[in-house]
């Protein structure tokens, strides 16, 4: 996959602010993950969990144990759900990046179907719409807004 880094570098900005990435060493470690994926012998849900893993590690290394970033008004924790949120949204890049056909509009289906990801549902309303009934893309969208509004 031909993610870019630019890329990477946004989604961490945006899920960790604009110093999550100094040295832009974690930009890489995260690229190199995504690029290293084979679908034949690495599930999405197994990519998925090694993007978290490279992620908590990344986190920990800039941030230390306590894993305070900053926030607006101060300062918060970071949670599981925040790194399992960034390795969805670093799925999306692949998602934006996977050829459009038939078989990939089905694996990803299948994943989002199991897992509920955000990134895979708008991948599905998205760049593999065609591949569904509008209603199918209707029911996607509302599962989108409702996790929107959460």
């Amino acid at each position: 996959m031909a993610v870019r880094q630019e890329a990477v570098r946004d989604v961490l900005t945006r899920r960790f602010g604009a110093d999550a990435d100094p040295d832009g060493l974690s930009t890489l470690r995260l690229m190199q993950v995504l690029r290293a994926w084979n679908p034949r012998q690495l599930s999405l849900a197994e990519l998925e969990s090694r993007l978290e893993d490279a992620l908590y590690a990344c986190v920990r290394r800039r941030w230390g144990d306590e894993l305070l970033i900053s926030a607006p008004g101060g300062w918060r924790r970071l949670t599981t759900d925040d790194l399992a949120e960034g390795a969805d949204a670093l799925l999306g890049l692949l998602f934006a990046d996977l050829p459009v056909h038939a078989a990939n509009c089905e694996l990803v289906r299948d994943y989002a179907m199991r897992t509920g990801s955000a990134a895979a549902l708008g991948a599905l309303c998205g760049r593999f719409g065609a591949f569904q009934s509008e209603e199918e893309r209707a029911l996607m969208r509302r599962i989108l807004d409702d996790r929107s509004c959460d």
